[in-house]
């Protein structure tokens, strides 16, 4: 007897947690909250016919207050087995437990199925995670850098700012040249001390192009058009080539004209919607 009697009370609380999150669909199939007799099951069909034709009212409970008492009651639940740590208290906790994963599951069963049925809605396509399209995506990315960066090139020179005294200049120096060398673009040195690098042993002596410019730190690389008159700033301090190209094509490339982004948008049928 104490066994049936413990077993109806756990099942009484699933019962609970079921109606807290399946309440509209308990109000709008078995009961009736403005009759005042209880589950509509019980009341004469023959004999109520005109109040049985009337449809109950909508819930007026909403998804967030729905949510917010079923973690009342696992928290409680959670409560209760932290302070009186029996067997029963445990036991109901981990039934709430089960309970919600088992919710958490279907939710992960329907979005898959949703997202078989409206593959529009899937990111994944358009921004991939596995390797192969992380591999796509990475090929596209270094042959819109090289696009990008023969454009930058043909109207865009580097102004190298550095000092001789300047042990970071001298370990800058020979990446910023081998950058400069394999995307074929022009870099003007220019030294504030007076002084040379081994790397730009003809350095210009310009104090005033880097006043103009409040150049802040040594090394400072700043992207140059002559046809426009534009000077950006780039890169300070001691950076890689991946890094230097990266900001001459952030900074001088808007994201709208890149090429490359253009081409691949283009053949990308999947839209999403405005």
């Amino acid at each position: 007897m104490i066994y049936l009697i413990k077993n109806f009370h756990k099942k009484q609380i699933l019962l609970l947690c079921s109606l807290i999150l399946f309440a509209p669909i308990t109000h709008a199939q078995n009961f009736d909250p403005t009759a005042g007799t209880g589950w509509s099951w019980y009341i004469d069909p023959i004999k109520n016919s005109k109040q049985s034709a009337t449809p109950p009212p909508k819930p007026t409970t909403n998804a967030n207050e729905r949510m917010e008492k079923l973690q009342a009651v696992i928290q409680n639940s959670l409560n209760r087995a932290i302070l009186d740590p029996n067997q029963d208290n445990i036991a109901q906790y981990i039934q709430l437990q089960n309970l919600m994963a088992d919710h958490s599951s279907q939710f992960s069963k329907v979005w898959q199925q949703t997202l078989l049925s409206e593959p529009e809605l899937d990111f994944s396509i358009l921004q991939p995670t596995n390797t192969p399209g992380r591999k796509f995506l990475n090929e596209q990315a270094q042959l819109e850098q090289l696009v990008a960066l023969d454009i930058v090139a043909d109207s865009t020179g580097l102004l190298f700012f550095f000092r001789e005294d300047c042990p970071v200049c001298h370990r800058f120096a020979p990446i910023l040249k081998q950058f400069a060398i394999r995307y074929d673009i022009e870099v003007i040195a220019i030294s504030l001390d007076g002084g040379i690098l081994p790397d730009y042993p003809q350095p210009e002596f310009n104090h005033k192009q880097a006043e103009k410019l409040n150049v802040p730190v040594v090394p400072a690389v700043y992207a140059a058009n002559p046809y426009t008159g534009t000077i950006i700033p780039i890169a300070f301090g001691l950076v890689t080539e991946d890094i230097l190209l990266q900001r001459l094509i952030e900074q001088l490339i808007p994201a709208e004209e890149r090429l490359v982004q253009q081409q691949f948008d283009t053949s990308n049928q999947l839209r999403i919607p405005i």
